[in-house]
């Protein structure tokens, strides 16, 4: 499930939630298939084929990395409207470290914590805290049209095994 808002100069999910359960992994890899999301119009959506440039990354909400046990699941990772702007220092240092390490290894496939039954993930992108108004950096996609750039990001998880629950989330600026 998402949020996504298809305003001129935003064009952002600000949100992305889905379950995260070891049979969404599998060996199909990354399939690198920039493409538009079918459910919007081409012209609700940015198009960021050529990536973005200046220092910024088009960064998954939901990882690539999360929906590997087809090529079907991990094409649809690479729709347009599961990007944001993400600068390339968060999004390929810590960001993916939270990911990969923390949430793939760790947590879902049970390194640090028992193997849950499924954790449940929510993305999002924040251009501004309620009462705050700092501005919003846009960026062009590789059509020209203006896309914002988040000025925050946040992952929270919720964890099930049988009936036990633990959360946990995460703030970057």
């Amino acid at each position: 499930s998402m949020l996504f808002d298809t305003k001129d100069n935003t064009k952002i999910a600000d949100w992305v939630a889905y379950p995260h359960h070891s049979s969404y992994i599998g060996s199909s890899g990354r399939t690198n298939k920039w493409a538009y999301d079918p459910k919007f119009t081409n012209g609700e959506q940015p198009l960021m084929s050529s990536g973005l440039g200046g220092g910024y990354d088009r960064g998954h909400q939901i990882p690539s990395g999360d929906r590997t046990a087809n090529k079907e699941t991990n094409w649809q990772t690479f729709y347009y409207t599961n990007m944001t702007a993400q600068l390339s220092d968060l999004n390929q240092k810590v960001w993916a470290s939270l990911e990969s390490t923390y949430i793939r290894d760790k947590w879902l496939k049970g390194g640090a914590i028992t193997i849950p039954d499924t954790l449940y993930v929510v993305t999002g992108a924040i251009l501004n805290k309620p009462g705050e108004n700092k501005t919003v950096k846009t960026i062009s996609d590789n059509n020209g049209k203006k896309i914002a750039v988040p000025n925050y990001y946040f992952k929270a998880l919720l964890y099930r095994k049988g009936s036990t629950y633990r959360a946990i989330g995460f703030w970057f600026d």
